[in-house]
């Protein structure tokens, strides 16, 4: 069977530390293992300063401005018509 690196290095070095050392050695592990994760986990947040006018405009085909007047119109309408339905 042949032994990989991380088993070759246990044996040749690790294995011959005493306890309290191997339990030192692997407290330094997980806490180095811990900080790669947290880095790798949390993605780097981009400014608006940075990624300001990378889109085209107008985003989607429509203008800012009609896009709001549209939604705004469109959320509108069903209040109006429940209005006039209540007496």
């Amino acid at each position: 069977m042949e032994l990989t690196p991380a088993k070759q290095f246990y044996e040749r070095i690790v294995n011959l530390l005493p306890a309290n050392e191997r339990r030192r050695l692997v407290e330094i592990f997980v806490h180095h293992l811990t900080d790669q994760h947290a880095e790798a986990a949390s993605p780097k947040r981009r400014r608006w300063r940075v990624i300001r006018g990378m889109v085209t405009y107008p985003m989607c085909g429509e203008y800012a401005q009609k896009w709001v007047s549209r939604t705004r119109h469109e959320a509108d309408e069903p209040r109006e018509i429940q209005l006039r339905r209540d007496p």
